[in-house]
């Protein structure tokens, strides 16, 4: 099975519309104008490891939003220190440590909340078997 292939990877995953995969860097308004402005769902994967992903989450102010401040967190010269829950600084780490770069994608969702999140994140576990 190729990376396209993977069912977590998918534009329709859940029955969502998710966008294509874009860099998360300090994105770019084109780029971060194919992610909703809604509400909803954004999944992040390494840029080197693209079968798996790093983080499932929910944004309440809206994808593009929520996607554009995580972006600047990632790529700031010193750690992040905002919400515990936000994998800003476990990215940021990542990208530190490890030179790792990090991919996005978005869809946007009428109901649903951390609890969503949390729900399809336990999906993708039971998929990849962690």
């Amino acid at each position: 099975m190729t990376v396209e292939e993977l069912p977590h990877l998918r534009a329709d995953w859940l029955w969502y519309r998710w966008s294509a995969w874009m860099p998360l860097n300090a994105a770019h308004p084109l780029a971060l104008a194919q992610l909703p402005p809604a509400p909803g769902l954004y999944r992040i994967r390494r840029s080197d490891r693209p079968a798996d992903l790093e983080w499932i989450g929910w944004a309440n102010r809206g994808v593009r939003e929520v996607v554009e401040r995580l972006s600047r967190q990632v790529h700031l010269p010193v750690a992040p220190y905002d919400d515990p829950e936000s994998p800003a600084l476990a990215l940021w780490r990542q990208r530190r440590e490890g030179g790792a770069s990090f991919e996005v994608s978005g869809a946007a969702i009428e109901a649903g909340g951390p609890e969503l999140a949390q729900s399809v994140w336990e999906s993708y576990r039971g998929i990849r078997g962690r």
